[in-house]
């Protein structure tokens, strides 16, 4: 009997320590994205990603977002170019979002991950940032269906494929991320 209660004990303490600890990076990384953001315009606004994951997911999107501004310029209808342009503005905003969230997650270190698992709240963001980039392929492909140029057509069929490669690339992310082993995660995950 005393050694369940030794080993009630020890659990306790280490779980109360990984919680005391994910707590506070959890408040250190909201004070620092609070700070980053107080200032931002816009996807354009400068945001330099530590992580190489982030770096190249802003890589991609950077380009992505130029292809369809030029896209955008290119068509024939000018209130349907301004369309494209406003999903690729979206588009750049959320991704930026992605990337920061991105950070936040690969902010955690081993030990962190190895006790409470991954920054389960960051991942949910991303998740929902994810759906708004779904929301966005709908839209481009509802703008597609409008185009009477069938260049147009392809060319922002292109785009739509180069998004929906995105958006597995994230999924895959996000799986490898929640898939990892941790001693409490399962908890930190109800809390989170």
């Amino acid at each position: 009997m005393k050694k369940f209660a030794s080993i009630f004990v020890g659990l306790s303490v280490l779980l109360a320590t990984g919680l005391a600890f994910a707590k506070s990076e959890n408040a250190n990384s909201q004070s620092s994205n609070s700070s980053q953001n107080g200032n931002k315009t816009g996807w354009e606004s400068g945001y330099n990603p530590r992580s190489e994951n982030a770096r190249n997911h802003m890589s991609i999107v950077a380009k992505t977002v130029e292809n369809l501004l030029a896209a955008a310029d290119r068509m024939e209808d000018p209130g349907i170019g301004e369309e494209v342009r406003e999903v690729a503005r979206h588009h750049g905003q959320t991704s930026e979002e992605i990337a920061e969230k991105e950070d936040q997650i690969n902010q955690r270190s081993g030990v962190a991950k190895f006790f409470i698992g991954p920054d389960y709240a960051a991942l949910s963001e991303v998740q929902q940032l994810m759906e708004q980039i779904r929301n966005q392929v709908k839209e481009l492909n509802q703008i597609r269906t409008r185009l009477h140029n069938e260049g147009e057509e392809q060319e922002l069929q292109n785009q739509i494929q180069i998004l929906e490669m995105q958006l597995q690339a994230l999924q895959n992310y996000v799986d490898s991320e929640e898939q990892g082993f941790s001693l409490f995660g399962w908890l930190a995950k109800l809390f989170s």
